[in-house]
């Protein structure tokens, strides 16, 4: 049997989360798409005059009076290739005629210097024109190869009338995942912010755990900072539930090591557990004892956050609090008392009784997975 619990020591508390097992001229427009980046392996009418980004600048500059907007010229993939390699984030731009905010929003954000800009310094933007009805085949298989069915099928449904459409996309856990979006529906000033926000995001995508900022017990080579609006990021909020606190930081933790030798740990007692073979675990450490020992002499695990933000102390640096999850490997629990240090035979851990608090007395039954910082 396999929980996922938490530890506490020093200001470093643990919890479970309960798992088993103004626009430029005509000139400026040529101008601005002699800079742009082309495909080397696409055809004409990907880079050509006949090209949807091309054709897409003409209807802007025709119809909306927007000149000088920087597109990408070459497909999606390169478009992609390019973001990734380059480190930068990619924005769709998704245009409909048939939206009644399209006129607004290209007059008025679109042709925006301060927005146009931010586009054309911070992100690579391709755009396509989703008017033609006839397209809308050729346009989801393409998303479809190139960025997935799940964003795919985000962008398939959102409402005409939410048109033009701005989606921020970068990789994240090896997953191409939408972290800003923004609807023809938004003022000026909120598509600016918006775009301030999704970029912020994509630097703290990259950030590494920096010692100076957080606590100095973990290192900074094993830590990946998670995106706020990820699915990780609110499942771990979700199951924290800090009441009346702002989670600052949620990292996800990642030491090969620790994996292997909790991976082997499990093995071996799950194996004892089948045969009914006794293994006895013998473990002591600088910490033990520090907040107590009434269930055993061994790291205490907690399935409730509110027990471990009592042990959790302010961070005097940044007055941040720490939270750490961890799988936890408990096994076969026995009620502990403060005479046992060392797990009992035929045992993987003691408990309070409720289940709620288990004591384990090995860290190869541990592994860490993440680490949340709150006020």
């Amino acid at each position: 049997m396999e929980y996922e619990q938490s530890t506490t020591s020093s200001n470093t508390s643990g919890y479970s989360d309960g798992l088993n097992s103004s626009s430029s001229d005509d000139a400026d427009v040529f101008n601005h798409l002699g800079s742009q980046k082309h495909s080397e392996n696409g055809n004409d009418s990907s880079t050509g005059e006949d090209s949807p980004a091309m054709k897409l600048l003409w209807k802007f500059d025709k119809y909306y009076s927007v000149c000088g907007l920087n597109l990408f010229f070459g497909p999606l993939d390169d478009a992609l290739m390019t973001a990734l390699t380059d480190s930068i984030p990619l924005i769709l731009l998704l245009h409909n005629d048939k939206s009644v905010a399209a006129n607004i929003f290209c007059r008025n954000v679109l042709r925006f210097p301060k927005i146009r800009d931010y586009l054309a310094e911070k992100f690579i933007v391709w755009g396509w024109d989703r008017t033609n009805d006839n397209n809308d085949d050729q346009f989801e298989n393409m998303l479809k190869s190139q960025i997935g069915d799940q964003i795919t099928a985000s962008i398939m449904r959102v409402a005409v009338d939410s048109y033009p459409l701005l989606l921020c996309i970068t990789l994240q856990h090896g997953q191409l995942q939408i972290i800003g979006k923004i609807s023809g529906t938004m003022s000026c000033n909120e598509v600016y912010q918006k775009l301030l926000s999704a970029h912020d995001k994509f630097d703290r995508r990259i950030e590494t755990f920096n010692m100076s900022k957080d606590s100095s017990l973990v290192f900074n080579d094993f830590l990946t900072i998670l995106l706020e609006d990820s699915i990780e990021y609110d499942e771990i909020a979700n199951k924290l539930a800090i009441a009346h606190r702002r989670i600052l930081r949620i990292y996800n933790i990642d030491v090969p090591d620790w994996s292997i030798d909790y991976t082997h740990q499990k093995a071996i007692i799950d194996a004892r557990i089948a045969a009914d073979n006794i293994i006895q675990h013998g473990f002591d450490h600088d910490l033990i004892g520090q907040h107590g020992t009434s269930f055993g002499h061994g790291f205490y695990f907690s399935s409730c956050s509110t027990t471990c933000q009592d042990y959790a102390k302010a961070d005097p640096p940044i007055n941040g609090r720490a939270i750490l999850i961890c799988h936890v490997i408990v096994g076969e629990s026995r009620i502990g008392n403060s005479s046992m240090r060392k797990c009992p035979d035929g045992y993987d851990s003691t408990t309070d009784g409720l289940h709620t608090t288990y004591v384990v007395y090995s860290n190869e039954q541990i592994l860490p997975k993440y680490l949340v910082i709150y006020e």
